[in-house]
């Protein structure tokens, strides 16, 4: 993951001089919500993003046939539509989804239903998750652009602010309204945090929109473990396995695109599960869990205890089109993934090599 931040910081005294601030706006939302550390990752089913995208291409196609829908309603509901967020430094495009559930944040940026919608003197507060479309927001630098796309309008705003800081913490926003996008601190973590990384960006114009077919790719990344049912039955997710998390790392080459989708997290998961169900099939002795999870490799008479957090790599020279490497260690044991065709398989099963 990048870490590295844009030059422009300097202009934020400037930045800032040229707009009044509110009260503050209380940040207590990040990309994993307020939920449990398991239960963030029981559900990131990545072909949901399709769903999403569908139904904002059947709303927006509805309203072109339509005279009686108001371009001028902001509510929220089943009348309303999702938006769409657009960062052209960072090349992200995303379904805005109403909530801050881990089944929205794993495909789409929410919207904490305690702020209004997007729009003019309104400040509203986005989040997803840091492994996904937030996974390079340190890269924006002060007066970026950020556009937010409602049924008929286009929101422009302007990045202020970049800040380091608490859950729950206060901070000042713009009067003229803005868009506070905000996920877990350090940007590659797989696991709760209780820092964020917040960027303010000020309103600065409004223009209509006429509703038009979205660019989303309509087909989200889904990728499948070959774990028979009973395996299954067991639990093979983090809602059902007590495992320390550490991070996730790209290997160069991996195509930015791919990095800053929901196509990550979806490997994740499925680096997990493999993990999960290998040290599940090696205690019950199980050939059939084992072979069906990594079946060129033989079924140990045990494997080492777990220790340390469990690291991910990922590398996709490719993207979407594959195949798609996945490392998992801790400080015992480490395996090796091939995602190909939508299918995960283990390859390789060692232990750590001591010292690197």
């Amino acid at each position: 993951m990048r870490s590295g931040t844009r030059a422009g910081n300097s202009r934020s005294g400037n930045a800032l001089s040229l707009i009044t601030l509110a009260t503050v706006v209380v940040v207590s939302a990040c990309a994993v919500g307020a939920l449990s550390y398991s239960l963030w990752w029981q559900h990131r089913q990545s072909s949901a993003g399709a769903s999403l995208v569908s139904k904002i291409r059947s709303a927006e196609s509805s309203l072109n046939s339509s005279t009686n829908m108001s371009c001028g309603s902001t509510t929220t509901g089943s009348g309303s539509l999702p938006g769409i967020l657009k960062i052209p430094t960072l090349q992200v495009t995303a379904p805005v989804e109403a909530g801050l559930s881990d089944a929205t944040l794993a495909v789409a940026v929410g919207h904490a239903s305690s702020t209004p919608l997007p729009g003019p003197g309104a400040t509203s507060v986005l989040s997803a998750h840091d492994v996904g479309y937030f996974s390079h927001l340190n890269s924006l630098a002060i007066g970026d652009s950020i556009y937010y796309l409602a049924r008929c309008a286009s929101y422009h705003y302007i990045v202020v602010s970049k800040t380091v800081t608490t859950a729950g913490s206060a901070i000042a926003t713009p009067v003229s309204g803005a868009l506070v996008l905000s996920t877990c601190w350090p940007l590659n973590a797989l696991f709760w945090t209780k820092q964020r990384y917040v960027v303010i960006a000020a309103y600065a114009s409004s223009s209509a929109r006429l509703p038009t077919s979205s660019n989303l790719d309509p087909h989200g990344p889904h990728f499948s473990v070959p774990a028979p049912a009973s395996l299954k039955a067991r639990g093979i997710t983090l809602s059902s396995y007590s495992q320390v998390m550490g991070t996730l790392s790209l290997v160069a080459g991996t195509p930015y695109t791919w990095a800053v989708s929901p196509a990550p997290l979806a490997a994740t998961g499925v680096a997990e599960s493999e993990w999960i169900g290998l040290h599940r099939a090696a205690k019950a002795q199980d050939k059939k869990w084992w072979s069906a999870l990594a079946p060129n490799t033989p079924l140990p008479r045990s494997l080492p205890p777990r220790s340390g957090a469990l690291e991910i790599s990922a590398s996709a020279p490719w993207g979407a089109a594959g195949p798609i490497t996945l490392r998992a260690w801790d400080e015992n044991l480490v395996i090796q993934i091939v995602i190909s065709h939508g299918v995960a398989v283990v390859s390789t099963v060692h232990p750590t090599a001591k010292g690197t």
